[in-house]
Protein backbone atom coordinates (compact mmCIF):
# COMPACT_ATOMS: atom_id res chain seq x y z
CA UNK A 1 0.00 0.00 0.00
CA UNK A 2 0.99 3.26 -0.67
CA UNK A 3 1.68 5.94 1.92
CA UNK A 4 -1.55 8.27 3.06
CA UNK A 5 -1.64 11.36 1.10
CA UNK A 6 -1.62 14.55 3.24
CA UNK A 7 -4.80 15.19 3.29
CA UNK A 8 -5.55 12.14 4.94
CA UNK A 9 -2.75 12.48 7.10
CA UNK A 10 -4.76 16.22 8.07
CA UNK A 11 -7.70 14.32 8.54
CA UNK A 12 -6.49 11.38 10.74
CA UNK A 13 -4.63 14.17 12.98
CA UNK A 14 -7.94 16.18 13.47
CA UNK A 15 -10.11 13.09 14.69
CA UNK A 16 -7.39 12.58 16.71
CA UNK A 17 -7.50 15.93 18.07
CA UNK A 18 -11.20 15.73 18.38
CA UNK A 19 -10.70 12.51 20.24
CA UNK A 20 -8.71 13.98 22.94
CA UNK A 21 -11.14 16.86 23.39
CA UNK A 22 -14.21 15.06 23.71
CA UNK A 23 -13.06 12.30 25.86
CA UNK A 24 -9.46 13.46 27.72
CA UNK A 25 -11.41 15.85 30.19
CA UNK A 26 -13.31 12.55 31.22
CA UNK A 27 -10.73 10.89 31.86
CA UNK A 28 -11.51 7.48 29.35
CA UNK A 29 -9.18 8.53 26.07
CA UNK A 30 -6.75 6.42 27.45
CA UNK A 31 -9.16 3.51 28.08
CA UNK A 32 -9.26 2.77 23.93
CA UNK A 33 -12.13 3.17 21.82
CA UNK A 34 -14.03 0.00 22.53
CA UNK A 35 -14.49 1.34 26.15
CA UNK A 36 -14.93 4.28 25.21
CA UNK A 37 -18.28 3.13 23.06
CA UNK A 38 -19.06 1.52 25.90
CA UNK A 39 -18.93 4.29 28.05
CA UNK A 40 -21.07 6.48 25.73
CA UNK A 41 -23.34 3.58 25.17
CA UNK A 42 -23.90 3.52 29.07
CA UNK A 43 -24.84 7.39 28.82
CA UNK A 44 -27.18 6.95 25.86
CA UNK A 45 -28.88 3.99 27.86
CA UNK A 46 -29.02 6.18 31.27
CA UNK A 47 -30.30 9.23 29.69
CA UNK A 48 -33.42 7.17 27.52
CA UNK A 49 -33.87 5.69 30.65
CA UNK A 50 -34.43 9.48 32.39
CA UNK A 51 -36.59 10.39 29.66
CA UNK A 52 -39.02 7.44 29.47
CA UNK A 53 -39.33 8.05 33.06
CA UNK A 54 -39.66 11.57 32.40
CA UNK A 55 -42.37 11.15 29.84
CA UNK A 56 -44.27 8.28 32.24
CA UNK A 57 -44.63 10.92 35.12
CA UNK A 58 -46.17 13.24 32.53
CA UNK A 59 -48.56 10.94 31.53
CA UNK A 60 -49.65 10.28 34.31
CA UNK A 61 -49.87 13.59 35.52
CA UNK A 62 -51.94 14.35 32.68
CA UNK A 63 -54.36 11.32 33.37
CA UNK A 64 -54.88 11.82 37.02
CA UNK A 65 -55.18 15.87 36.80
CA UNK A 66 -58.61 16.00 35.36
CA UNK A 67 -60.05 13.08 37.93
CA UNK A 68 -58.75 15.06 40.44
CA UNK A 69 -60.21 18.33 39.78
CA UNK A 70 -63.50 16.79 38.76
CA UNK A 71 -63.92 14.69 42.20
CA UNK A 72 -62.79 17.85 44.12
CA UNK A 73 -65.65 19.78 42.27
CA UNK A 74 -68.37 17.10 43.21
CA UNK A 75 -66.93 17.19 47.39
CA UNK A 76 -65.62 13.22 47.09
CA UNK A 77 -63.32 12.79 49.85
CA UNK A 78 -61.58 9.66 48.04
CA UNK A 79 -60.22 12.35 44.98
CA UNK A 80 -56.91 11.67 46.08
CA UNK A 81 -56.70 8.28 45.33
CA UNK A 82 -56.73 9.50 41.64
CA UNK A 83 -52.56 10.25 42.26
CA UNK A 84 -52.02 6.65 43.44
CA UNK A 85 -49.13 5.56 40.52
CA UNK A 86 -49.65 2.42 41.22
CA UNK A 87 -52.26 0.42 39.63
CA UNK A 88 -53.44 3.85 38.94
CA UNK A 89 -55.46 3.16 36.02
CA UNK A 90 -57.80 0.98 39.13
CA UNK A 91 -57.53 3.70 41.27
CA UNK A 92 -58.69 6.68 38.83
CA UNK A 93 -61.54 4.29 37.28
CA UNK A 94 -62.44 4.20 41.14
CA UNK A 95 -62.27 7.89 41.82
CA UNK A 96 -64.58 8.10 38.30
CA UNK A 97 -67.13 5.14 39.80
CA UNK A 98 -67.18 7.22 43.16
CA UNK A 99 -68.05 10.78 41.56
CA UNK A 100 -72.17 9.37 41.30
CA UNK A 101 -72.12 9.27 44.96
CA UNK A 102 -74.78 7.01 45.84
CA UNK A 103 -76.51 6.76 42.86
CA UNK A 104 -77.49 3.15 42.27
CA UNK A 105 -75.03 1.09 39.19
CA UNK A 106 -77.66 0.43 36.11
CA UNK A 107 -76.81 -1.39 33.18
CA UNK A 108 -78.66 -2.35 30.22
CA UNK A 109 -81.67 0.38 31.08
CA UNK A 110 -82.06 -0.56 34.50
CA UNK A 111 -82.46 -4.29 34.06
CA UNK A 112 -79.09 -4.79 35.88
CA UNK A 113 -79.03 -2.47 38.71
CA UNK A 114 -76.05 -2.59 41.93
CA UNK A 115 -77.06 -0.52 44.62
CA UNK A 116 -73.93 -0.20 46.18
CA UNK A 117 -71.07 1.45 43.52
CA UNK A 118 -68.33 -0.17 45.56
CA UNK A 119 -69.84 -3.47 44.88
CA UNK A 120 -69.58 -2.79 41.05
CA UNK A 121 -66.35 -1.80 41.03
CA UNK A 122 -64.87 -4.67 43.32
CA UNK A 123 -66.43 -6.81 40.39
CA UNK A 124 -65.30 -4.77 37.99
CA UNK A 125 -61.88 -5.34 38.90
CA UNK A 126 -62.16 -8.89 39.80
CA UNK A 127 -63.48 -9.40 36.14
CA UNK A 128 -60.34 -7.10 35.00
CA UNK A 129 -57.75 -9.11 37.23
CA UNK A 130 -58.97 -12.76 37.43
CA UNK A 131 -61.09 -12.81 34.29
CA UNK A 132 -57.69 -13.61 31.70
CA UNK A 133 -56.21 -16.26 34.34
CA UNK A 134 -59.73 -18.12 34.53
CA UNK A 135 -60.14 -18.02 30.79
CA UNK A 136 -56.82 -19.25 29.81
CA UNK A 137 -57.13 -21.97 32.61
CA UNK A 138 -60.79 -23.20 30.66
CA UNK A 139 -59.26 -23.25 27.22
CA UNK A 140 -56.14 -25.38 28.71
CA UNK A 141 -58.48 -27.58 30.62
CA UNK A 142 -60.66 -27.77 27.73
CA UNK A 143 -58.16 -27.82 25.04
CA UNK A 144 -57.26 -31.61 26.50
CA UNK A 145 -60.48 -32.47 25.22
CA UNK A 146 -60.58 -34.50 21.38
CA UNK A 147 -62.08 -32.25 18.73
CA UNK A 148 -62.67 -29.63 21.42
CA UNK A 149 -58.81 -28.40 21.32
CA UNK A 150 -59.15 -27.13 17.55
CA UNK A 151 -62.51 -25.31 18.40
CA UNK A 152 -60.64 -23.62 21.25
CA UNK A 153 -57.44 -22.71 19.20
CA UNK A 154 -60.20 -21.02 17.17
CA UNK A 155 -62.04 -19.02 19.56
CA UNK A 156 -58.96 -18.61 22.09
CA UNK A 157 -58.26 -15.09 21.03
CA UNK A 158 -62.07 -13.84 20.98
CA UNK A 159 -62.23 -15.71 24.93
CA UNK A 160 -59.19 -13.38 25.77
CA UNK A 161 -61.76 -9.92 24.75
CA UNK A 162 -64.53 -11.25 27.05
CA UNK A 163 -62.94 -9.34 30.61
CA UNK A 164 -62.15 -5.91 28.19
CA UNK A 165 -65.53 -6.28 27.11
CA UNK A 166 -67.27 -6.25 30.73
CA UNK A 167 -64.89 -3.95 32.00
CA UNK A 168 -65.57 -1.59 28.96
CA UNK A 169 -69.39 -1.66 30.28
CA UNK A 170 -68.60 -0.85 33.96
CA UNK A 171 -66.68 2.19 32.52
CA UNK A 172 -68.89 3.32 30.50
CA UNK A 173 -71.79 3.52 33.39
CA UNK A 174 -68.95 5.23 35.39
CA UNK A 175 -68.40 7.74 32.45
CA UNK A 176 -72.03 8.82 31.41
CA UNK A 177 -72.77 9.02 35.37
CA UNK A 178 -69.99 11.37 35.51
CA UNK A 179 -71.02 13.41 32.34
CA UNK A 180 -74.45 13.30 33.88
CA UNK A 181 -73.61 15.52 36.61
CA UNK A 182 -72.10 18.17 34.43
CA UNK A 183 -74.02 18.27 31.48
CA UNK A 184 -77.80 18.42 31.48
CA UNK A 185 -78.58 16.37 28.09
CA UNK A 186 -78.27 13.02 29.37
CA UNK A 187 -78.98 11.59 25.72
CA UNK A 188 -75.41 13.31 24.13
CA UNK A 189 -73.77 12.11 27.40
CA UNK A 190 -74.77 8.52 26.95
CA UNK A 191 -73.60 8.81 22.86
CA UNK A 192 -70.42 10.67 23.92
CA UNK A 193 -69.49 7.73 26.88
CA UNK A 194 -70.02 4.89 24.17
CA UNK A 195 -67.99 6.83 21.51
CA UNK A 196 -65.02 7.47 24.28
CA UNK A 197 -65.40 3.29 25.49
CA UNK A 198 -64.98 2.10 22.13
CA UNK A 199 -61.85 4.40 21.32
CA UNK A 200 -59.99 4.38 24.40
CA UNK A 201 -61.01 -0.02 24.30
CA UNK A 202 -59.86 -0.23 20.79
CA UNK A 203 -56.85 2.09 20.05
CA UNK A 204 -56.47 5.25 22.66
CA UNK A 205 -56.12 3.75 26.27
CA UNK A 206 -57.08 6.10 28.67
CA UNK A 207 -56.82 9.25 25.95
CA UNK A 208 -59.79 9.89 24.62
CA UNK A 209 -61.59 9.78 28.32
CA UNK A 210 -58.84 11.95 29.31
CA UNK A 211 -59.15 15.02 26.66
CA UNK A 212 -63.36 14.98 27.45
CA UNK A 213 -62.23 14.80 30.79
CA UNK A 214 -60.19 18.39 30.33
CA UNK A 215 -63.21 19.98 28.91
CA UNK A 216 -65.45 19.46 31.77
CA UNK A 217 -63.00 20.97 34.09
CA UNK A 218 -63.75 24.64 33.43
CA UNK A 219 -67.39 24.02 33.72
CA UNK A 220 -69.39 23.81 37.55
CA UNK A 221 -71.55 20.61 38.80
CA UNK A 222 -75.23 20.76 37.75
CA UNK A 223 -77.25 21.68 41.01
CA UNK A 224 -78.73 18.81 42.70
CA UNK A 225 -82.22 18.92 43.79
CA UNK A 226 -81.79 20.00 46.88
CA UNK A 227 -79.34 22.92 46.24
CA UNK A 228 -82.54 23.87 43.50
CA UNK A 229 -85.25 23.78 46.24
CA UNK A 230 -82.87 25.95 48.42
CA UNK A 231 -83.52 28.95 45.28
CA UNK A 232 -87.07 27.86 44.74
CA UNK A 233 -89.43 29.54 46.72
CA UNK A 234 -93.01 27.79 47.24
CA UNK A 235 -95.74 29.20 48.84
CA UNK A 236 -96.33 26.55 51.76
CA UNK A 237 -92.00 26.55 52.34
CA UNK A 238 -91.93 23.16 50.72
CA UNK A 239 -89.76 21.80 47.60
CA UNK A 240 -91.34 18.05 46.46
CA UNK A 241 -89.03 16.12 44.42
CA UNK A 242 -90.75 14.06 41.33
CA UNK A 243 -91.34 11.50 43.15
CA UNK A 244 -92.99 13.29 46.09
CA UNK A 245 -97.02 14.06 45.02
CA UNK A 246 -98.93 15.45 48.26
CA UNK A 247 -102.48 16.91 48.25
CA UNK A 248 -101.71 20.35 48.32
CA UNK A 249 -100.78 19.51 44.62
CA UNK A 250 -96.70 20.69 44.72
CA UNK A 251 -94.05 18.61 42.90
CA UNK A 252 -91.19 18.74 41.63
CA UNK A 253 -91.12 17.83 37.66
CA UNK A 254 -87.16 17.66 36.02
CA UNK A 255 -87.08 19.69 33.08
CA UNK A 256 -84.44 19.34 29.76
CA UNK A 257 -83.22 22.72 31.85
CA UNK A 258 -82.78 21.08 34.90
CA UNK A 259 -85.52 23.27 36.29
CA UNK A 260 -87.86 22.12 38.72
CA UNK A 261 -91.77 23.96 38.68
CA UNK A 262 -94.63 23.97 40.26
CA UNK A 263 -97.68 23.71 38.39
CA UNK A 264 -100.06 26.55 37.07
Amino acid sequence: MGSATPDMENLLEWLEQLYSVLFLGANIASLGIPLVFLVIGSIVVILSFLIAVTVAIVLFILKALPVYKLAKKLGRKNAWLAWIPIFGEFFRLYVLCDAAGDKPFSLFGGKWVIKSRNTSFLICLAIAILGPTLIVSVISLLSLVPLLNYLFYGIGSLLHCVPVVFCAFFEYVYLKDALDLFKEDQSSNRIAAIVIIVLDTLLTGELAKTVWLYTLMKRSPLPTPEEFCQTKQYTDGACYTQEQYTDNGYYAQEQNTNNWDSPQ
